[in-house]
């Protein structure tokens, strides 16, 4: 087995498009499959079109050149307007990026930040280009409008956005779900559990599967309602057509059960 230490221009990483990488490298060329280890990596990743899709940077990166682990990294996003200040960015401790797929995964914590709001989880795989995000468990979701909490989710992003559009479009929570208003937003309650959420950026609504809890000055209900979703009806944004300007709540409870909190 042989090493050399050079600056490298790296093509493959990205499916064979337009791609240099200039770093220090060590590489080991006996193996079955070469290996290396970089510091500093900093790879702009660009469609057919010369465009620049995302840029993947990390403190390190070693192993196999199609599926590097790498360490305290992030993957930023650009709108189709402007291709020099992110809009949104995906950051993380550990990740395996695996070139073929153009995916990131890991077992520790992921956080994607956009001015919608920011979405983080504990376990993940991240399909960068598609603008899907998995994650496994301790998911939080912090926004102008709500703040959201769950066992596990999928969100669906926009990675090729406008500046007007919303980055986060989709996401899908499940387990324990619980929904409070934030200081800027004027949710009509203090919070709401439920088993499944939906975030709809194209309706502005968080669609909660009943029955729910409802809290409420240290009340709780049990709401039941004749269709299957409890519906939060969020502001519209600025770029929208004009609608409500501020929270509200679909309640058309049909069953209704009050219990004083026990612990406020």
């Amino acid at each position: 087995m042989s090493a050399r230490r050079s600056a490298l221009t790296l093509a493959g990483l990205n499916n064979m498009r337009a791609l240099s990488i200039f770093l220090f490298t060590t590489v080991s060329l006996g193996a079955a499959e070469p290996t290396f280890t970089a510091t500093g990596v900093k790879t702009p990743v660009f469609d057919a079109d010369g465009r620049l899709n995302y840029r993947l940077t990390a403190a390190s990166a070693f192993g196999p050149f199609d599926s590097p682990q790498l360490e305290k990294g992030q993957v930023e996003f650009f709108s189709l307007e402007s291709q020099k200040e992110s809009v949104a960015v995906l950051s993380f401790e550990q990740a395996k990026y695996q070139k073929s797929a153009e995916t990131i995964s890991g077992n520790g914590t992921i956080k994607l930040v956009s001015r919608d709001g920011t979405i983080s989880g504990h376990g993940y795989t991240c399909r960068v280009v598609v603008g899907l995000l998995t994650l496994g468990s301790q998911v939080k979701f912090d926004s102008r409008d709500f703040r959201m909490t769950g066992d596990e989710a999928e969100v669906h992003f926009d990675p090729k956005i406008s500046q007007r559009d919303e980055i986060i479009r989709e996401a899908v929570v499940k387990g324990h779900i619980l929904v409070e208003g934030t200081a800027d937003s004027k949710m009509p309650y203090d919070r709401v559990e439920s088993t499944f959420a939906r975030y709809s950026a194209a309706d502005q609504k968080i669609y909660l599967k009943t029955p729910v809890t409802v809290w409420q000055h240290g009340v709780s209900s049990v709401t039941n309602l004749a269709s299957e979703f409890f519906e939060i009806n969020l502001p519209e944004k600025p770029n929208q057509a004009p609608g409500p300007t501020s929270t509200s709540v679909t309640s058309r409870a049909i069953e209704s059960k009050g219990e004083k909190s026990k612990s406020n």
